[in-house]
């Protein structure tokens, strides 16, 4: 199988770990350790690229798996502060920050040799500052996932945003109990986690499953975007806090 890539805390500041599984076993083969200024938070893998999020300083690393060993982490550039969550999709990147005036955005790099080009900066226009926007990111192919749950209270929304043409645009907005027009249960956090394969999305909403006589109970809520039937199948399963 392919590598694993997990952040973790480390005495004064954060690292990445690689590993690799072999005939059923995993073991480490690599460790990417933070430089002075940066702690490791949030990390993605995909093929021989590895990208790492730093919201300690507002920045985005890659890294390229060369032979049995990884590049030196290289620093994205961009015009925002970035690093609160990252995904990879191939040579296509997508990473959360925040703006210049506190709302959250996510920016998609396409990267290239240790480098990356910024190519998009997503945003939402009923998303500004507090509303978590970017607290969660997937991506897959052309289109990406970006949880917002803060939003309306904490009642949380997932927005969609899909390429054509070299052109992003906003092509949904997911809600629990309500698809594709926003909304959602108060205080649920719809949004705090995502998952994203092809047009196959899993959104999770963290806390107070109103549904549910277990306390702190979240929901999994999975969905094929811009489908014609969009209603979410459910699941309930125990809350991260």
């Amino acid at each position: 199988g392919g590598p694993l890539v997990g952040g973790t805390s480390g005495g004064p500041g954060y690292d990445a770990y690689v590993y690799q599984e072999s005939d059923g076993t995993w073991a480490q083969t690599a460790k990417l350790v933070h430089n002075p200024t940066s702690t490791y938070g949030s990390v993605a893998i995909s093929g021989r690229a590895m990208l790492l999020g730093s919201w300690a300083n507002g920045k985005a690393y890659v890294s390229h798996e060369v032979g049995r060993s990884w590049s030196t982490a290289t620093p994205l550039t961009a015009n925002d502060e970035l690093g609160a969550s990252v995904a990879l999709d191939g040579n296509l990147a997508a990473v959360s920050g925040r703006q210049a005036n506190g709302a959250g955005v996510v920016d998609v790099f396409q990267l290239t040799g240790t480098a990356g080009d910024q190519t998009a900066e997503l945003d939402a226009p009923d998303a500004g500052a507090g509303v978590c926007f970017g607290e969660a990111v997937a991506i897959s192919s052309d289109t990406v996932v970006v949880g917002a749950p803060c939003v309306s209270g904490g009642a949380g929304r997932a927005y969609i945003f899909t390429e054509a043409s070299g052109r992003w645009q906003e092509s949904e907005v997911l809600g629990a109990g309500v698809v594709s027009t926003g909304g959602g249960v108060m205080g649920s956090a719809f949004g705090t986690s995502v998952a994203l394969y092809g047009d196959f999305a899993l959104i999770g909403a963290s806390f107070g499953n109103p549904r549910s006589s277990l306390p702190n109970y979240g929901e999994v809520y999975a969905t094929v975007l811009a489908s014609q039937t969009p209603a979410p199948t459910t699941t309930t399963v125990p809350a991260t806090t």
